[in-house]
């Protein structure tokens, strides 16, 4: 099996030797050998598991042997704990939360890609949930092999494959006790329909899950030559993909084209359907990883905002911070300051501040007094003012003190903490 794994991810061009992965580890079959396999091709990893303590001290065994396998084998381990309280609906909730948990860990870690377990067995599976869900061709295709900073290194192996591989690598994994229930629809599809399959043809799941990879390669190519078909409608800057529904072509096609463009991004065909039917800016629509505003007759897509909303505290001794912005803060002289040309800057009179200072996003309802006015204004209608696009508005932040806006952060300060010619000292803020 190694060297099929060599094989396919040197195919698929999946990661390569400089990449840095984060692997999500359950302690399972599947993920107990993807960290084996990574093991021994020596790629650079770290470890991610999540204990939602649902299974009591079944859940704590699961985390141990994780534990063990990174101290044995001297790779990082990251462990999050949760409790079941805090689930709404266990299977939903659960990968929400070990999801953005990933992402966290990839940003604070310079982690460049997430490896899951996933095997051609949960290639199957998922085919059949959203076919009996009503899913379209990226449905059937089933799991991506490589999207959103996500591979799945395992799809070319049935369970079977992994099993007998375990067994012969002495490598120790532990069952899911939850998996043997009929409770959720893909364990009944797991216990009833894919054996039923096999008995067909033993060689259903490595066949069919075949067919889905070539499915999405084909769905890909399909997406490529969209785009050259359209190329007034859609355009792409950096991570922006802009298009104009209006314009799509072939006219009677418009929602087979948009969710075909869109579906790779985590988008449904119903959130496509009602994108077409959207004539007012500032309209929104979310994905797990992106997010689409309508602006001036256009859709502009890009990935979501990974910034933290908590507020940050900025003390008199703090001379830069690195999250959630990059900001310097140092003192000047007031005889020797010269007026700002950017508005990367502020220039703020340090004794009208009151410490310490918060930086937050912004929110609606927030108001301040621009410099060179008498009146406050909403924050919402000075961004409207300065036409910045509404996928931006998500990363503006305010610098407040004592309850007071006194930095739109790089648009404008407040008229109550400007600089006067009775300013002694001047704290001048920077964004890097």
């Amino acid at each position: 099996m190694y060297r099929q794994f060599l094989d396919f991810v040197e195919k698929h061009k999946l990661f390569s030797a400089g990449s840095r992965l984060l692997v999500a580890a359950s302690g399972g079959l599947d993920s107990m050998i993807l960290m084996h396999l990574l093991q021994r091709l020596n790629v650079t990893f770290e470890v991610a598991h999540m204990n939602y303590g649902l299974r009591g001290e079944d859940s704590l065994s699961d985390e141990n042997l994780v534990r063990d396998w990174c101290k044995a084998n001297n790779r990082v381990l990251h462990v999050k704990r949760t409790e079941p309280d805090e689930l709404n609906s266990i299977q939903t909730d659960a990968r929400k939360l070990r999801y953005a948990w990933f992402r966290e860990l990839m940003e604070q870690h310079s982690l460049s890609l997430l490896a899951t377990a996933h095997h051609a067995n949960d290639n199957v599976e998922t085919l059949f949930t959203n076919l009996l869900r009503g899913a379209g061709a990226h449905g059937w295709s089933g799991i991506p092999l490589n999207e959103n900073q996500m591979v799945r290194p395992l799809l070319f192996a049935t369970r079977a494959q992994l099993e007998e591989y375990a067994a012969s690598e002495g490598i120790v994994w532990r069952m899911d006790a939850s998996n043997l229930h009929d409770t959720y629809l893909r364990n009944r599809i797991r216990h009833h329909l894919v054996p039923a399959l096999e008995e067909l043809h033993p060689q259903a799941v490595k066949r069919v899950s075949a067919n889905q990879l070539q499915l999405r390669e084909d769905l890909g190519l399909l997406e490529t030559l969209i785009s050259a078909l359209n190329p007034y409608a859609i355009r792409r800057e950096g991570d922006v993909l802009y298009i104009d529904t209006n314009n799509l072509r072939p006219e009677s096609e418009r929602s087979a084209l948009l969710f075909a463009l869109l579906r790779p991004l985590g988008f449904s065909h119903e959130q496509c359907n009602a994108m077409l039917e959207v004539t007012e800016s500032g309209k929104r629509m979310d994905a797990p990883a992106y997010t689409a505003w309508y602006n001036r007759g256009m859709w502009e897509v890009m990935p979501r905002q990974q910034q933290s909303l908590e507020e940050v505290c900025l003390h008199a001794d703090t001379a830069s911070i690195k999250h959630p912005i990059h900001l310097s803060i140092r003192e000047v002289s007031a005889e020797s300051f010269k007026t700002l040309a950017s508005r990367d800057s502020a220039a703020l009179d340090a004794d009208k501040l009151n410490f310490p200072l918060k930086l937050r996003p912004w929110k609606h309802g927030d108001r301040m007094v621009p410099l060179g006015m008498k009146g406050s204004r909403l924050l919402s209608d000075m961004l409207i003012d300065e036409k910045v696009p509404q996928h931006k508005k998500e990363g503006v932040f305010v610098l407040e003190s004592k309850g007071e806006i006194a930095w739109l952060v790089g648009h404008r300060i407040s008229d109550h903490f400007k600089i006067t010619p009775n300013t002694q000292r001047i704290l001048l803020f920077t964004l890097l």
